[in-house]
């Protein structure tokens, strides 16, 4: 039940909320409790007017909705590869005795991300290390990006250790525009005592068809990424 405007039942709000065949897909026992307590009736309160209403809910649960019906994707093209698992899409290359590279969105664009994994061995020390220093190469030219890149570590999805190179998410939007009009990325690092060295050159072919694919998946603009 909720109140008006102008306080008071509005069983016109009510109907167009409850019977809406996008949140209809929630059973009645957990409707009325995902609609957040500022819509619930408050006889102090007054409410905005009812296709408010609905189109404030519709935008809160829409699209977890949506994410959560959708199945898990996988799709190759030349020498790039999509994916969509639960809200989040992936785009990478590389593997098969070399490191990965690999950028990601959740649904909306949101939480970008993009990171080298090299291949690492469980006999050999691990092939990155905290202090080093990166160059983002791309089309054989040096590119700004590099600086933005640091090393983590932690456990992979199959709980065996792993080290990246993450680059800060606000340069996402901007690596993503250049390396949508170049051929090939190649990670070079730079380490205190050693001569720098090309850790992984991957190909960008495929690389702008998996990126819209992927877009259509998590639904956001290819061309106008979230900036954080």
């Amino acid at each position: 039940m909720f109140s008006g405007p102008y306080g008071g039942h509005n069983a016109e709000c009510d109907n167009a909320i409850f019977m809406n065949p996008v949140l209809d897909m929630v059973n009645s026992r957990q409707r009325f409790a995902m609609i957040p307590f500022v819509l619930r009736r408050n006889p102090d309160r007054k409410l905005p007017p009812c296709g408010l209403l609905v189109a404030l809910i519709l935008t809160l649960f829409g699209t977890s909705l949506v994410a959560l019906e959708r199945p898990a994707q996988i799709w190759d093209h030349k020498d790039w590869h999509a994916s969509y698992e639960q809200g989040r899409c992936a785009i990478w290359t590389g593997g098969d005795g070399a490191g990965t590279y690999e950028i990601a969105f959740d649904m909306g664009g949101m939480n970008a991300s993009a990171r080298y994994l090299p291949i690492v061995y469980s006999n050999l020390p691990l092939p990155l290390q905290p202090e080093d220093e990166f160059v983002l190469i791309i089309d054989h030219h040096m590119s700004q990006f590099g600086s933005e890149m640091s090393v983590y570590d932690g456990r992979d999805s199959y709980d065996r250790q792993m080290v990246a190179a993450g680059m800060t998410a606000g340069f996402v939007p901007d690596l993503v525009v250049a390396l949508r009009q170049s051929e090939s990325v190649a990670v070079q690092v730079m380490r205190d005592g050693e001569a720098p060295f090309i850790a992984d050159d991957f190909s960008l072919s495929g690389f702008g068809a998996s990126y819209l694919k992927i877009s259509e998946w998590c639904q956001f603009d290819p061309n106008a990424l979230f900036r954080s």
